[in-house]
């Protein structure tokens, strides 16, 4: 359904539900309700919540996030030799979006769950292109983990440490690219010009009308959510000033 559907029909179900001394919905209300409602739906089916849609369960399945999910391959990796065991060192890359170029920092800013990542060996054509697993692991965990010879890192895996706007790749091998695929996080659901409600009434800092980027199956559900959540908000105030 477009955002025009989705405003009526918020109203229909909104009216059938709460109290008839509930005040109106305003489409800028609608638009938080609804984008919200996208979100946990999101967060729902990775989590494996609802079942038959986790994430990947089914080929079905894949095509329900299918139009969130990006790849993004890192390459012309360089090492950092003034580091302990040499690890490659990322801090930025250049995307293009919308035609237009910009910098980034390592991950994107539009990451809701990293949902694989491995890197591509460089090297003789025995090696070339093949591909390693990735593992995240936090500060506390890096020394004693680069000095365990069961769980450091190997001819198969490859460590990855976060520190502030860089990311630290420790690899036995020579590197050719690091990759990341992810969810990315959808567009908000805006059913009206919220412009006329002033500057700062934005959903994820937009205000033009936005239409959902997830196939026709989750509207319903999208739309039932933010109905609940609206009636709830409704019940809340109610409680308080009571």
């Amino acid at each position: 359904m477009n955002t025009t559907e989705f405003s009526l029909q918020f109203d229909i179900y909104y009216n059938s539900i709460a109290s008839n001394q509930a005040p109106p919905v305003d489409e800028y209300e609608k638009s938080v309700f609804l984008t919200n409602a996208q979100r946990d739906l999101i967060v729902d089916i990775y989590s494996g919540r609802i079942k038959v849609m986790s994430f990947e369960s089914t080929e079905e399945a894949r095509r329900y996030l299918a139009p969130l999910v990006v790849n993004i391959k890192y390459e012309d990796l360089v090492r950092d030799e003034n580091i302990s065991y040499h690890p490659y060192k990322l801090f930025q890359h250049e995307v293009v979006v919308e035609g237009q170029s910009r910098v980034e920092d390592y991950f994107p800013k539009d990451i809701c769950y990293i949902v694989m990542e491995y890197a591509n060996l460089s090297g003789d054509e025995c090696l070339k292109d093949e591909r390693i697993e990735v593992i995240p692991i936090t500060h506390d965990e890096l020394l004693r983990t680069l000095k365990n010879p069961f769980r450091g890192m190997t001819d198969r895996r490859v460590l990855r440490v976060d520190e502030n706007n860089l990311l630290y790749l420790y690899s036995k091998k020579d590197l050719k690219s690091y990759n990341i695929v992810y969810v990315k996080k959808p567009s908000p659901i805006i059913v009206a010009d919220l412009s006329v409600y002033g500057p700062q009434a934005t959903v994820d800092g937009k205000q033009i009308v936005t239409e959902c980027q997830l196939p026709e199956i989750f509207h319903r559900e999208i739309l039932n959510r933010a109905v609940l959540a609206a009636k709830q908000a409704y019940t809340n105030v109610q409680q308080s000033n009571s």
